[in-house]
């Protein structure tokens, strides 16, 4: 909502950044809460790349074109993002070519066991219905 206000609409810019550093604070302090001691760092970039996406995604057309004609604040938050994609895939790549273990069972070792419970079902439904 205050990213469409008239003052945000009056200054884009300062606009932009301020719904940057909320998105990522935001989402950075919930990472801190629900992990215990000190975050890896891939989920802290994870983070950040999810923040760079929410504003990009969330931010109206104004802004919007004010990330497009800043490029280093672009370039920045899309290096985040594929560094963030870059190190899952080398973690999916790491987890495929392990020694030992089930074939079967590779795609799914780079995931924690929940999430595959959780997505099991929606992801067999799918498939029923091919």
């Amino acid at each position: 909502m205050a990213v469409r206000t008239p003052l945000a609409t009056a200054y884009p810019f300062a606009a932009v950044l301020l719904f940057l550093w909320v998105v990522a604070d935001t989402l950075m302090l919930s990472l801190i809460a629900r992990s215990a001691g000190k975050p890896a760092w891939s989920a802290a970039l994870g983070v950040l790349a999810g923040a760079s996406l929410t504003v990009w995604l969330g931010s109206p057309p104004a802004m919007r074109d004010v990330l497009l004609e800043t490029p280093v604040l672009l370039m920045t938050m899309a290096a985040v993002v594929l560094g963030h994609v870059a190190c899952a895939a080398a973690r999916a790549r790491q987890a495929m070519v392990m020694r030992g273990g089930d074939r079967k069972k590779r795609p799914f070792s780079a995931t924690k066991p929940s999430t595959i419970r959780m997505s099991a079902p929606a992801f067999s439904q799918r498939l029923n219905r091919l």
